[in-house]
C-alpha cells in the first residue's frame, strides 16, 4: 500500500440519524412584517404568515420556534421635526433590547438595525417601540419594515 492510499478513510454514512427530520443547516424560513399602525409600539403584519415560527397579536410577535434568528429593521418617520428629531427605536424581547437606534433628522430613518439572536420559543414577546411615542410612522413597506430570517439550532 502506498502512502497516499494509507491516508484516505472510507466515508460512512448512518442514513437512520434522528436529525434527518428536521431541518438542516442550509435550510431557512423568511417573514416580512409591513408597519400597519404605530403608536408608542408598532402594530405588524405578516405578508405571509408562518404561525409555526412567529405569531402576531397587536403590536407584538411571539416566537414559536427555538433557534437563531436573523432580524433586520428599518423605521422611517413622516416627519421629524420637533420632538420627533431625538426619537429612538427599539426592538426589545421583554425588557431586553435586541436592536436601538436613532432616528436620523436628515432621513427620517433609523437606517437597517440587524443582528442574529438565538430565541427560544414562549420566553417573552417582541416588541418595536419608538421613543418618545410617535404617530408618524411611515407605514410604507419600503421605508418601515421588519424582516426575520429563522435558522434551525441543532
Amino acid at each position: 500500500m502506498n502512502e497516499a492510499s494509507h491516508d484516505l478513510m472510507p466515508f460512512k454514512s448512518n442514513h437512520s440519524s434522528p436529525l434527518e427530520a428536521a431541518p438542516q443547516w442550509g435550510e431557512g424560513r423568511m417573514l416580512t412584517y409591513t408597519a400597519v399602525r404605530a403608536g408608542e409600539a408598532i402594530e405588524w403584519l405578516a405578508k405571509r404568515p408562518n404561525a409555526d415560527l412567529m405569531s402576531e397579536s397587536g403590536d407584538t410577535l411571539s416566537v414559536m420556534k427555538d433557534g437563531y434568528y436573523f432580524l433586520n429593521l428599518r423605521v422611517t418617520l413622516s416627519s421629524c421635526k420637533g420632538a420627533a428629531q431625538q426619537a429612538t427605536v427599539s426592538l426589545k424581547r421583554g425588557a431586553r433590547v435586541l436592536l436601538q437606534g436613532r432616528v436620523h433628522a436628515d432621513t427620517c430613518s433609523t437606517g437597517v438595525l440587524g443582528k442574529v439572536v438565538e430565541l427560544s420559543a414562549g420566553e417573552g414577546r417582541l416588541q418595536v417601540a419608538v421613543s418618545p411615542p410617535s404617530g408618524n410612522v411611515d407605514c410604507a413597506e419600503a421605508v418601515t419594515h421588519l424582516d426575520v430570517i429563522y435558522m434551525f439550532r441543532p
